[in-house]
Order: C-alpha cells, then sequence, then structure tokens
C-alpha cells in the first residue's frame, strides 16, 4: 500500500484556532457579594479528550460553592501530568441549556467544557448520540462496520 501526503495550506498556526464555547454560566446559590452566577465569554476550551469539564475554584466561590469542602478530591490525567482536583456535580448553562454537569475545580485551573458536559448539551438541544460511543472498526476486519 502507498503512503499518501497531506499538505495544509492554512496560513493560520494550529495554537490559534481552538474551539471554545461562546458562553458558559456557572450556577451557585449566592457568594460573598450575593452573585449566583457566573459567566464565562469565549474562553472555555472544547476538550473532547477530557471526560469531565475543568474550572476555577474562584469561579465556584464567587457563586458560593466550595469544591473542596462539598467535592470529592480526584486524581486526574492530564498532558502535563496528574494533578488533584476536585469534583463536584454543578448547574452549568450551555448552549442555552441549563444541566447538571461534573466539574472538576482547581486553582487557576483553565476553563474546559469536557465530553460529559458536550454530550448532555447536545442532547438537551435534541440531537441524538446514541451510537456515538460505538466501536466503527471491530478488531481485525479493517472495515467499517455501519
Amino acid at each position: 500500500m502507498a503512503g499518501k501526503q497531506v499538505s495544509y495550506d492554512d496560513d493560520q498556526s494550529y495554537f490559534q484556532n481552538r474551539p471554545v464555547v461562546d458562553q458558559v454560566t456557572l450556577h451557585g446559590p449566592g457568594g460573598p457579594g450575593g452573585n449566583t452566577t457566573f459567566t464565562l465569554l469565549n474562553s472555555a476550551l472544547v476538550d473532547t479528550g477530557a471526560d469531565y469539564s475543568q474550572l476555577d475554584t474562584a469561579a465556584a466561590a464567587y457563586v458560593g460553592l466550595d469544591p473542596v469542602m462539598n467535592g470529592t478530591r480526584v486524581q486526574v490525567a492530564t498532558a502535563g501530568g496528574l494533578v488533584w482536583l476536585h469534583e463536584l456535580t454543578v448547574d452549568l448553562e450551555l448552549l442555552g441549556q441549563r444541566l447538571q454537569v461534573t466539574v472538576h475545580f482547581g486553582a487557576g485551573a483553565a476553563p474546559l467544557l469536557g465530553r460529559q458536559g458536550l454530550f448532555l448539551a447536545v442532547q438537551a438541544a435534541g440531537f441524538g448520540t446514541k451510537d456515538w460511543l460505538q466501536q466503527w472498526y471491530p478488531a481485525g476486519s479493517g472495515e467499517q462496520s455501519h
């Protein structure tokens, strides 16, 4: 089998073209200033390699949530190595849908929208995701099983 060469003629470098969510709103009972929502605009990276979403603990505190006291401490494998974060299920508003989403919180954590949040949001918007995780190429077949 002969190899193929693929050339890209994009004039923009890859690191500038990242998928981000236009708006993510974290809901809580009310922080020290009485704030019940914290909204991120064009800054939550869509990370389909991450199982769960990730936010800074400062966002949680702003809306009166305390993932350190009320969440579960979990070790998470990242591209930079293993880190300890706090997992808490919270109300997030994504794509116009308010959903219960598992979020990993850490001090200074970059905002990420993981697969669970993405799947819940598109399901709530009417997309079927039942077949998304099927094995499309059975072992040894070399053919698509669709």
